[in-house]
């Protein structure tokens, strides 16, 4: 079932990446496969932005449906074609909820960004310094994103009455007495 889910995922993002390269001539599909340099001058094209723009209309679909699949899988026992569809579907049920937890973490990023660019500007720019600030802090922040996935499970799935959920009324005569 993951490896359907991997192939899925694999497929979708090549075939956004390519509705992408229509509108830039490649240049997102170029920098997500690692094939540009700092100073290539096809960064600079104003096309970049919409291709952005069309790859992010495509591909959010896609990850509606990952976000939760594995798990249903995994924990729940569905088939992955299921596991997707549902998984679309909590998610556009709670599209509120999720725009705003996208939001936080690119309100977070943009944070993250702004003090390493302080920092590159305090240190001089040392390729050394940087990467002692860049490597840990892009893993802090990773960990932090993925481990607030599990409260978007708890929160839109679970199942479990600890995790939330308020907790059945028992009749008078099974509450101790004072109550």
């Amino acid at each position: 079932a993951r490896l359907v889910l991997c192939v899925v995922n694999a497929a979708s993002t090549l075939a956004a990446l390519a509705v992408a390269s229509l509108a830039d001539g490649g240049t997102l599909l170029r920098i997500a496969t690692g094939q540009t340099s700092g100073d290539d001058p096809s960064l600079q094209d104003p096309s970049l932005l919409f291709a952005s723009l069309l790859f992010l209309f495509a591909y959010t679909p896609v990850q509606m449906a990952l976000w939760f699949a594995p798990l249903f899988c995994a924990w729940h026992g569905l088939p992955p074609m299921k596991a997707l569809f549902f998984s679309l579907v909590a998610v556009m049920r709670n599209r509120w909820a999720f725009l705003q937890f996208a939001l936080g973490w690119v309100g977070v990023a943009l944070l993250a960004s702004l003090l390493i660019q302080v920092l590159k500007a305090l240190l001089g720019g040392s390729p050394l310094l940087m990467s002692l600030v860049l490597s840990p802090t892009s893993l802090l922040v990773l960990t932090a994103l993925y481990c607030s996935f599990w409260a978007t499970y708890r929160d839109v799935v679970s199942e479990d009455p600890a995790a939330g959920e308020p907790a059945p009324d028992h009749p008078a005569e099974d509450r101790p007495a004072g109550d």
